[in-house]
Parts: structure tokens; C-alpha cells; sequence
């Protein structure tokens, strides 16, 4: 039971995707991770739990100026489904990462700490990689 609440909540405080949620947070500024997965996908799971809690990636998703929103496919998701098929992208995982830096999206099925790393500072604007400062 204690798993299960761990691998539920687990250390990223998650916004549930809409498509207001995200003009919103685009329009304060904001860099936006983008996390397209499912209960079912075993690969999302994976990268999630191999790269995404990281603590230097916890850290930089917690942040001040990121916000970490979840596209959860599990069920029938058609506002998720749509922005899938609005980035032109069939299936996942999928990490998409939005930010005043950047004019197009940066989209990744694979990725490892230092992609993540690099793609969030250009989504904010800066030419070197953000370096997570301790909370």
C-alpha cells in the first residue's frame, strides 16, 4: 500500500493537463514539462522513475518558473489524445518541454538528466544548462 502511494504521488507535484491550464502558464512565462504517459506504459514508467526523480530533476521541476504538467493517456483522454496529435506525435512516452526561450517545442521519447537539463534552460531562455538551486 505504501509503494502504491509512493509511485502515485511520488516527489513531482503534477498539474493535470487542460488546455487553459497550459496557455495559462505559458502566458505568465512560465517553462512548461509536458509528461505524456500511462499506467500502462511500462517505458514511461521507466524514464520516470530512472530520470525524472532524480534529485537534480525534482529539483528543477519544482521550481519556481517550471511547471511540471501530466498528460495522463490512461483512459479515454481526448483533450490529451488531441495535443498528442497537435505536436504530431502518435505515441508515448513523450516529455515536451514549452518556454518563452524557445519558438517550437522540444519533444523527446528517450531522454536522460542532462537532456532535460539543457532542453529546460533554452526553454527559459538561457544559453547554458539551469542548474537546480536547493530549495
Amino acid at each position: 500500500m505504501i509503494a502504491r502511494e509512493l509511485t502515485d504521488l511520488g516527489p513531482i507535484p503534477w498539474v493535470g493537463y487542460t488546455p487553459e491550464r497550459l496557455a495559462e502558464q505559458l502566458k505568465k512565462q512560465k517553462v512548461v514539462v509536458l509528461d505524456f504517459t500511462a499506467e500502462w506504459c511500462l517505458t514511461c514508467k521507466a524514464l520516470e522513475s530512472g530520470v525524472l526523480h532524480r534529485d537534480e530533476i525534482v529539483k528543477l521541476l519544482t521550481g519556481p518558473d517550471v511547471i511540471p504538467m501530466r498528460v495522463d493517456l490512461t483512459g479515454n483522454n481526448l483533450l490529451g489524445n488531441q495535443k498528442l496529435k497537435e505536436l504530431n506525435w502518435v505515441g508515448i512516452p513523450l516529455l515536451v518541454i514549452l518556454g518563452p526561450g524557445i519558438n517550437e517545442p522540444i519533444l523527446y521519447d528517450a531522454y536522460t538528466v542532462d537532456m532535460i537539463k539543457e532542453a529546460i534552460g533554452r526553454a527559459a531562455g538561457q544559453s547554458r544548462p539551469v542548474v537546480a538551486v536547493p530549495h
